[in-house]
């Protein structure tokens, strides 16, 4: 999956960036669709690609509006490939967006919990990796709090230094790419440790790495 994901990707940064598009990008559509039915965890692809399209506007400072909306469009044959595939998925196994063990069951602090999770696992190994998790999920606000202050510290210096907002792109490609594996957290308490769900993590982790 992530072998068609990454080329998915790749490709369509090539088409929309250089010459020879309609090759790039049909090898693109035929990667992404292959992905999808490969692993669901490729449906966040379309969003990530308009997140670079949006980013791309706002960098160039794209005012027409014609142009920004046809930029836009070239996402939409990825959004009618991702419908095609939940009806599919819906009339194959009977699943619209639940998973295979019953209905999506989230909670702020299954969210923070991941997100802060495999972050910091993508950073620490062996004991640091085991301390730093049981930190987070115990103090899971603290950290979401102050890493969000970290963050709007970051982009008001970026703004007043016209540092890129590159990095920040890529953050938030992480953080959609995790949406998908949300509920698949790590196990924490003080007498055991489990970290099956950080197999889930190296999908997002391509965004940070």
């Amino acid at each position: 999956m992530t072998t068609f994901y990454l080329s998915a990707l790749f490709l369509f940064l090539l088409a929309y960036l250089h010459q020879k598009k309609k090759l790039y990008y049909s090898l693109s559509l035929i990667a992404f669709a292959l992905a999808l039915l490969t692993k669901e965890m490729a449906i966040t692809l379309p969003s990530i690609l308009g997140m670079f399209v949006l980013y791309d506007l706002f960098k160039k400072n794209t005012r027409e509006l014609f142009t920004a909306i046809k930029k836009l469009l070239t996402i939409a044959p990825y959004a009618i490939i991702l419908a095609l595939f939940f009806v599919v998925r819906y009339f194959a196994i009977g699943l619209f967006l639940q998973s295979y063990t019953g209905p999506v069951k989230l909670s702020l602090a299954k969210v923070s919990r991941s997100i802060t999770s495999f972050f910091i696992s993508n950073f620490t190994t062996g004991g640091v990796r085991i301390s730093a998790t049981g930190f987070t999920f115990i103090h899971y606000k603290t950290v979401l709090v102050a890493g969000a202050a970290v963050i709007l510290v970051l982009l008001l210096l970026a703004k007043k230094r016209r540092w890129s907002y590159f990095p920040f792109l890529l953050f938030g490609g992480f953080l959609l790419s995790l949406i998908p594996v949300l509920q698949y957290t790590v196990n924490y308490s003080p007498a055991y440790i489990s970290e099956e769900g950080s197999r889930y993590a190296y999908l997002p982790s391509i965004f940070i790495a």
